[in-house]
């Protein structure tokens, strides 16, 4: 009896931890599922500090309309595949893909040393892997992808959100908005971030201070910093 429920809890384990790997790092999914184990890990819904992470494809449109469905999709696939190991590299969790657009989540469903920090190597590291996957891009005689990347940090609420049918843990909030509305003010291979960000970084270098910009459900325009990866 015992080597049954010793294999049905191996086997439990082991379908969580690979469900996990495609949202989270092996190393978090490993540490959910032991805390799991513990009993000390659950999903709840709740508050928490985290930071958002929006990157969207640039021109996406006139690019989908040069290329037929079948090698949009491969590119899309290639594209997201480099882009999500990176995330889960710097120890991100995918809440989701929205068309051409990615939404990463740093400090849930586990914070990390600094999860700001954590987002904005990540975003340095997407742009230095586009670089070298254009390339490879170029020599089929594909236009090169462009994109652009918001970051924004605080407070919201997490949990699983959904129907009966479906549902998904991910994050909701005014700090999700905001990092949406940044990742639209940033220009091909910029990295906007807002001040809550720029405060926690470790290295502030090569961020520029750019006028506060307006966006919608504010009242005062919002300071951000910029990064621009073809500098």
């Amino acid at each position: 009896m015992d080597n049954i429920q010793l294999n049905e809890k191996l086997r439990t384990e082991a379908l969580i931890r690979n469900n996990l790997k495609r949202f989270v790092s092996p190393n978090i999914a490993e540490k959910i599922v032991a805390e799991q184990g513990q009993g000390r890990f659950h999903l709840e819904s709740t508050k928490k500090d985290v930071t958002i992470l929006f990157a969207d494809i640039r021109g996406f449109t006139a690019f989908s309309e040069k290329t037929s469905a079948s090698e949009l999709v491969s590119i899309l696939n290639q594209y997201f595949t480099e882009m999500i190991d990176i995330v889960y590299e710097y120890n991100g969790t995918l809440d989701k893909i929205i068309g051409d657009e990615l939404m990463v989540l740093y400090g849930v469903p586990l914070p990390t040393e600094n999860d700001a920090q954590s987002a904005v190597d990540s975003a340095i590291a997407m742009f230095k892997a586009l670089e070298a996957f254009n390339v490879r891009m170029a020599k089929e005689n594909y236009p090169e992808l462009k994109i652009g990347i918001g970051i924004n940090y605080g407070k919201v609420v997490c949990g699983n959100i959904g129907s009966e049918r479906q549902m998904n843990y991910t994050v909701i909030g005014d700090h999700v908005n905001l990092a949406a509305r940044l990742c639209s003010h940033a220009k091909p291979g910029e990295i906007v971030i807002s001040e809550a960000v720029f405060k926690q970084l470790n290295c502030q270098d090569h961020f520029t201070e750019h006028p506060p910009i307006k966006v919608k459900g504010k009242s005062q325009p919002i300071p951000n910093w910029v990064l621009s990866a073809t500098d």
